[in-house]
């Protein structure tokens, strides 16, 4: 598990605990804290995501992404995900992934954190039938 690439990663925070868990075992997250958690760590300690990537943790911080406070600290995460539907869409990503969409159960931490070139993705098709409900679905 070493060699896995630390990382702090936001996720909405409207996910069940199922859903949770599932990411927690299949991105080998080290840690899930709230966001109220996180604005502390980074106030007390304001090198709070060296530190996460010095010790080579995996921090899941659920965030209500309409926050007042969120944007403050938006770009200080490697990853912000949105999960729904079954699938985890990448929302802003340090290598290049934004947008890509995989399905929970079997995303892998490597599809996360690698450049988008060596990722494959579900099809648009594929995203609007899982990811969209009927009524929300884009035109």
């Amino acid at each position: 598990m070493d060699k896995l690439k630390p990382f702090v990663a936001f996720v909405n925070d409207n996910i069940t605990e199922s859903i949770r868990e599932t990411l927690v075992q299949r991105l080998f997250v080290s840690e899930v804290i709230s966001f109220a958690e996180f604005q502390a760590r980074m106030i007390s300690v304001p090198t709070y995501i060296q530190s996460v990537h010095n010790l080579n943790r995996r921090v899941l911080v659920l965030t209500n992404f309409s926050d007042e406070s969120y944007p403050t600290y938006a770009d200080q995460a490697d990853l912000s995900l949105f999960c729904r539907n079954g699938l985890v869409r990448i929302g802003k990503s340090k290598v290049d992934n934004v947008g890509l969409t995989f399905p929970i159960a079997t995303v892998q931490i490597f599809e996360l954190l690698v450049t988008r070139a060596m990722n494959t993705q579900l099809s648009q098709e594929d995203v609007f039938k899982r990811f969209y409900n009927d009524q929300d679905r884009p035109n």
